[in-house]
This record gives structure tokens, sequence and C-alpha cells, in this order.
């Protein structure tokens, strides 16, 4: 049985120093948005935390020989089981009935991940509702989910920004949307976050990021708790500051790289920068769900 830790969240919400953290206690693994070893094969061209490509990672070239190599995998077939699955319309689907050969290549990736690493928690933030639904049923997947939730106001705010792509994963800037895509993808992702959190019952939780980084400890209490882990070490050098180690996350958000001291501190630039009238039309589009997770219209929170 791997027991694995998956973040589901619509992008900006936190979750790569979230995976940090949580993946940072001895005996787990902080791997990033593990799934692009599925929907990019063979990879060879990712960076990883560490620093290295992949392919000359001690871990990823352990994983990826272990996978291409030894199990077979054809990368063909691995990249359009991964294409059926992901997709945030695809939720509903993959927790009504989840895709059979999807399933059998999450089982050996995260047996393959756990086994290289040593690691009894693998920690994913691949964020993908439809990912996380087909976990739900898997017999040899102990899975968690922890379901992210930010301000839309701040998560719209954010993909505005112009953020440089990191190592491998390509050059030039990351992609951006606008205030409209941002907040119609925010309702879509969240609601069918909460489908897979009905599903999985006691096994998955919510976390607002505004409550994450008012109180890192007590979050990464909840989360250990959650997954039914004792920690061991304590990863905190002071009430908001925890030290993060360079791990090897093979893909996602450049601040994973980060290492070192690091302060938590809740990003609210977008209180005084963001233009009216996109916040009115983020508030407009996502008011239902903003009353739901907390969130005043004022923009208050």
């Amino acid at each position: 049985m791997t027991k694995v830790l998956y973040l589901t969240a619509w992008g900006r919400s936190g979750t790569t120093v979230m995976n940090r953290l949580f993946g940072e206690p001895p005996g787990m693994l902080a791997a990033g948005e593990l799934h692009t070893m599925l929907g990019w094969p063979p990879p060879n061209v990712l960076h990883c935390g560490c620093g290295r490509d992949t392919n000359e990672c001690p871990l990823w070239s352990a994983v990826s020989g272990e996978l291409y190599g030894t199990r077979g995998w054809d990368p063909e077939e691995v990249s359009a089981a991964h294409r059926a699955v992901t997709g945030v319309a695809r939720t509903r689907a993959m927790l009504r009935r989840p895709h059979v050969r999807y399933l059998a290549l999450c089982e050996e990736l995260y047996a393959a991940v756990a086994s290289a690493a040593g690691a009894r928690l693998v920690v994913d933030s691949t964020k993908q509702p439809s990912i996380a639904a087909v976990l739900a049923s898997s017999p040899t997947i102990e899975a968690f989910v922890v379901h992210v939730v930010r301000d839309p106001r701040a998560v719209a705010f954010s993909w505005q920004r112009r953020k440089q792509r990191a190592g491998g994963e390509g050059r030039g800037l990351m992609p951006r949307f606008s205030p409209l895509r941002s907040s119609l993808n925010w309702d879509r992702w969240n609601l069918a976050a909460d489908a897979v959190r009905r599903k999985m019952g006691p096994r998955a939780m919510l976390l607002r990021y505004e409550d994450f980084v008012s109180d890192p400890r007590a979050a990464f209490r909840a989360v250990m708790e959650l997954v039914d882990e004792d920690p061991g070490v304590d990863p905190f050098a002071g009430d908001r500051s925890v030290v993060l180690t360079s791990g090897h996350t093979v893909a996602g958000n450049p601040d994973r790289f980060t290492a070192g001291a690091v302060e938590l501190r809740r990003d609210d630039e977008w209180r005084n920068a963001q233009p009216v009238r996109d916040r009115a039309l983020v508030t407009a589009l996502t008011g239902p769900l903003l009353r739901r997770y907390g969130y005043r219209l004022s923009a208050g929170s």
C-alpha cells in the first residue's frame, strides 16, 4: 500500500510551498506536480528541484528507468491515458467509473517513486481534481486529499503577473489568464474538488490559503493528523518561518527551487493593486462559492 497526499486546487493558490512543507519531514517526499511524469513522457526535459534535469537526477532517473524501462511503459500509450483523464470536466465521470488503465499507471508510478525515495508518504501537487477522483478508488493507494482554496480575487491578480518558467520546463513566461478565465476556472475546479472531497470523506480536508499563512503550524499539524503521520522533526524555525531543503519536486511553480529559511507571509498586494473593474468582475462570477468558503463579498476574509 502506497500512501499519497494529493493537493487539489486551481493554480496560484499556494500549493507549491504547501507541497514543500508537507513533504519536508523525514520519510516523506515532496514530489511536486508528479503527473507530469505521465503527461510528458519520456520525462527527460524537466528540471528537478535538486537543480538537475530529471534524466540526471538519481531519484527521477531511477523512477523513469523502472517505469519506462523495466516495466516497459510505452510513452505514447501513457500520454494518451493521461490526456483521457486530465481536465476538470472529467472529474465526475472519474468518480463514477475511473479510467482503469490510468489507475494502474498511477499505482505503478507512486509505488516506484516511494521505493526510489525510500518514502512512506508521497506528496503530489498536480492539483487536477479528476486525478484525485481516480486515486479515490485505488485498492493499493492509500490516498488523502487536501482541497486548497484561495480568495479568487487574489488568484486572478496572481494570474496576471509575469512569471518566468523554470529550468527545463521551457523558456519564456508561464501562462497568464484573464480575470474572466481565472474566475470561471476557479469556480469549476473548486466545484469538482468539492465533489472529490465528499467522495473521500474523512480522508480529505479543506484548507484555505489564508488560514495556512496565518497559522502554518496549525495547518501543518492538521494535515499530518489527516494522513496519520508523526513528522518527528519540526520543520519550523519560528511561528511563520520554515526551513526547506532542496528537494526533488519534478515540476511546478519556480518557487519550488527556493531553499533555506522561508517566511510564510500572506500575499495581499491585490487589495491595493487590482483594478476595481477586475475585482468587481471576479466577485460577481465567484460570489456563491465565496460565501461557501467563508470569504466576504467586500474582499475581506
